[in-house]
């Protein structure tokens, strides 16, 4: 596999609209309005173990592919009535 391949697609139109889907995925991830929370405590921490497993695979993953700066993300995600 040639990352260097992946990125100049990456860098087209299309790759980029990829990865902005893949970055506001990973960042809903960090919700935790997504869990499912049950009333077996052991469940709910499966779960949110499980979630914290995979939201660093993919971040592990982008960040292989792109330079991912979480202070980018959270500027973009700022709300633009915010002073």
């Amino acid at each position: 596999m040639n990352i260097e391949n992946i990125r100049r697609v990456l860098n087209q139109q299309a790759g980029k609209d990829l990865l902005k889907y893949l970055t506001a995925e990973l960042e809903s991830m960090k919700n935790i309005d997504e869990l499912e929370i049950s009333l077996n405590p052991i469940k709910t921490t499966i779960e949110l173990k499980a979630q914290k497993k995979a939201y660093n695979k993919l971040k592990q993953i982008l960040v292989g592919l792109i330079t991912y700066s979480e202070d980018q993300q959270a500027k973009s995600n700022q709300d633009s009535y915010q002073v």
